[in-house]
């Protein structure tokens, strides 16, 4: 395979192969990229050390150039943990490819800093992907901190389902069939199955897929890279599963909150570009500037919500727990 390669913007992808695969080469990388969440980071890495995968291992901290004392904190108390500090705050997908080209493991963990293990979840996913050579990756069950279950996969947005989260429609019609199949809402987490898309929270990835697809997407910087990664990797001919495992518990689970202008705007140029490099091609071109107009419409939206100081939400807020 070819050297690790810096980011292909004109392509959206890079070279990803990671470190060196020698004879003492760990079989599982863990990949945490954090920015300034320095007490869920350390808790996240303490209940690593409690729940350890039974083979050889690595822990890799991707720290996004955060100025609470996260990189310190590290150091200090997991020297043996290799970390990686940004240059500046480079966004979710240039993190996390910074960690994917450091790691060594035939399986790498894709990890959210703000998680809590409580079991042996990498053993669980690990053995499953040694007996299912086609996956690509497998995510896992996820909690609220009070112990309910979380939504732990979803579908891949579509045009339909980009358009009534313009409109609103998830907001005022709950029971929406397309937005409920979006959220896997209705979803046995008690079953292992096939998905489209599983959580990135907490995922373990085959290596030869993420040689095959490349890299992240840098060009997005928080929201919607990461179902830019999954759908090429679908692409690929690779499978994602749902396999369900001790709970991971997820703090920061309930629902993304745009807080500043720039976020606001990083999300709906993110939906804009996805649906300009995966799904344009589906639909007549006049269907184009209309999505256009919509997203456009809705950012200016949520811009106008954020001066006047009102909430903005963008994730699952209405749909955050499993109901039963």
């Amino acid at each position: 395979m070819p050297d690790a390669g810096p980011f292909d913007s004109a392509r959206g992808t890079g070279l990803a192969q990671g470190g060196p695969r020698t004879p003492d080469a760990p079989e599982i990388s863990l990949l945490v990229v954090n920015y300034n969440t320095r007490d869920l980071l350390l808790q996240c890495i303490e209940s690593i050390h409690r729940h350890p995968p039974s083979r050889l291992w690595e822990l890799i901290v991707v720290d996004d150039r955060s100025i609470d004392g996260s990189p310190e904190a590290v150091r200090e108390r997991f020297p043996r943990a290799r970390l990686i500090v940004q240059p500046r705050n480079l966004g979710y997908a240039c993190a996390n490819n910074a960690g994917l080209r450091a790691a060594r493991g035939r399986y790498v963990v894709l990890l959210n800093s703000d998680l809590e293990l409580r079991g042996n979840t990498f053993d669980v996913l690990s053995g499953f992907m040694d007996a299912t050579p086609r996956a690509g990756a497998a995510g896992t069950t996820l909690a609220n901190p009070d112990g309910t279950p979380q939504l732990s996969c979803r579908s891949l947005p579509d045009l339909p389902v980009t358009l009534l989260h313009t409109l609103g429609v998830h907001k005022i019609w709950k029971g929406c069939p397309s937005i409920r199949n979006y959220y896997q809402v209705d979803r046995d987490y008690a079953r292992l199955d096939e998905v489209e898309m599983a959580s990135l929270a907490c995922c373990m990835f085959r290596r030869e897929a993420i040689d095959t697809v490349g890299l992240l997407d840098e060009r997005y910087f928080l929201y919607v890279g990461d179902t830019d990664w999954v759908f090429r990797i679908r692409k690929e001919g690779w499978r994602i599963y749902y396999v369900p495992g001790p709970p991971v518990v997820h703090y920061g689970g309930e629902s993304a909150s745009l807080g500043g202008l720039f976020l606001i705007l990083d999300f709906h140029r993110g939906m804009f570009r996805y649906y300009h490099k995966h799904l344009q091609d589906r639909y007549p071109s006049w269907i184009y500037p209309l999505v256009a107009l919509g997203v456009g419409m809705r950012m200016l939206l949520y811009a106008a919500r954020n001066l006047l100081g009102l909430s903005n939400r963008v994730c699952a807020s209405d749909y955050k727990r499993v109901n039963r």
